[in-house]
């Protein structure tokens, strides 16, 4: 749940996950489940026809939820309800303006920009990355910049995962003596592709123990038979590709968050003058 805010950081990383059905502007809100109106009319045969009592519908607030409720006999959720819907609808308006752009032009820079409140992952993110950000100072770069990182951090450890998932068996389970997702992975590279791995030194990497275990995996029978009948062109690639990732992705994040924490110290120093 606390995540979900990494998908809708920004436009483009919403668009593979939201997209826009219809979109209608009403000058007075209640308008819209008066029914008498062309729109509202439009608007209510929208839901009907896109939302059943199987799935409910997830709303905004719980005044939107009685009056769907009582109009169209269709049940909703609200942020009241549960604290995914409340990530969810954060999310939607974080990316929101991006996607009606086309259908109110003329009137999208005069749109009042709030600040915007923070999400839970967002607020747990700052908390992790020791970044202190007043809620006056917080604009969509930020959580952009943010989001990002996170969702490295994310698939970064999904990536370890898999390589686990699909090797550690064929190399005598080394991943049971190895925490950290990166130093596996460069076991993994050097035991299974052994030519983008030459320069990692084992023996200084870890304890002796550790480093003869690891010795002992790559000259093993068993990882040879693997390595010569079962490993794949698509498996190379696969660890060639998941190594350079996770190689990257300290330098990245390391040169994201120092640049968020320049810009924090810039803003607070201008808010003290």
């Amino acid at each position: 749940m606390m995540d979900i805010w990494v998908y809708f950081r920004d436009a483009s990383a919403a668009k593979g996950h939201l997209s826009l059905l219809d979109f209608s502007k009403f000058s007075d809100k209640d308008s819209a489940w008066d029914g008498n109106t062309c729109r509202s009319k439009h608007l209510m045969e929208l839901i009907k026809r896109i939302c059943n009592n199987e799935k409910p519908l997830f709303v905004q607030c719980s005044r939107l939820k009685e009056v769907i409720l009582q109009k169209l006999e269709i049940q909703c959720l609200c942020v009241d309800d549960d604290d995914v819907i409340l990530e969810l609808i954060w999310g939607i308006n974080n990316v929101l303006e991006c996607f009606i752009k086309s259908f109110i032009k003329e009137e999208i820079d005069n749109i009042e920009r709030g600040c915007l409140p923070f999400s839970k992952g967002l607020e747990k993110c700052l908390e992790d990355y020791c970044i202190s950000v007043p809620k006056e100072m917080l604009n969509k770069k930020l959580i952009s910049q943010l989001g990002f990182v996170r969702y490295l951090e994310i698939s970064s450890k999904e990536i370890a995962n898999k390589l686990r998932e699909s090797f550690d068996k064929h190399v005598c389970n080394i991943g049971e003596s190895i925490e950290d997702d990166l130093n596996y992975t460069k076991v993994l590279a050097r035991i299974l592709v052994p030519e983008i791995a030459t320069e990692f030194n084992f023996s200084q990497m870890f304890s002796g123990e550790l480093a003869l275990k690891v010795q002992e995996a790559e000259k093993s029978e068993c990882v040879t038979e693997y390595r010569k009948n079962k490993f794949t062109y698509s498996d190379r690639c696969f660890i060639t590709v998941s190594l350079s990732h996770l190689l990257a992705f300290p330098k990245f994040e390391d040169t994201i968050l120092k640049s968020i924490k320049r810009t924090e110290a810039e803003d607070m120093m201008g808010v003290d003058a």
